[in-house]
């Protein structure tokens, strides 16, 4: 193995680490967007994530094809193989390096989790207070609101009112 290919897998490890620190800051931002209802910025965030996880893919499909490495069902003994094959010292660093790796990857599938659901508990939420307010659950809609003013207890939904 070539140093100069050795050199551009540590360094494409490495700008792999520096997408997952990106991304963990974008998921912390979007979890705070959550918390607060900033639901505006949530787009421009969903942009910013779909940007850093092509980042991500494709920099690991450069990765793995400089390792030689083609097939994704035995990616982990291929590496474990490919760095066998190095220098102490580059083995060393690229074993720690994916070390690294593997632990922002983990820390972005934990957050993207439980940003998943904090969207799910909130569109539940929404989805009970809407059936509320149109008494559609009479259990959640103790007393509803109709077009005029008044207050009832109408478990049909009331789209068209006479005027």
């Amino acid at each position: 193995m070539s140093s100069s290919t050795t050199t551009s897998i540590i360094e494409a490890i490495q700008n792999e680490c520096q997408y997952l620190d990106d991304l963990i800051d974008l998921l912390k931002t979007e979890r705070q967007a959550l918390a607060t209802s900033q639901l505006e910025s949530l787009e421009t965030i969903a942009a910013q994530k779909e940007s850093l996880t092509e980042k991500l893919e494709a920099s690991a499909t450069a990765r793995l094809k400089a390792m030689n490495i083609t097939s994704s069902q035995s990616q982990k003994a291929d590496i474990a193989k490919f760095i066998a094959t190095l220098d102490a010292a580059s083995a060393s660093t690229i074993k720690s390096l994916n070390t690294e790796l593997a632990e922002r990857l983990s820390l972005c599938h934990d957050l993207n989790n439980v940003n998943g659901q904090v969207i799910a508990t909130n569109i539940h939420t929404r989805a009970d207070i809407i059936s509320a307010l149109t008494g559609q659950d009479i259990e959640n809609a103790l007393n509803t609101y109709s077009a005029t003013g008044e207050v009832g207890h109408n478990t049909q939904t009331q789209h068209h009112e006479k005027a």
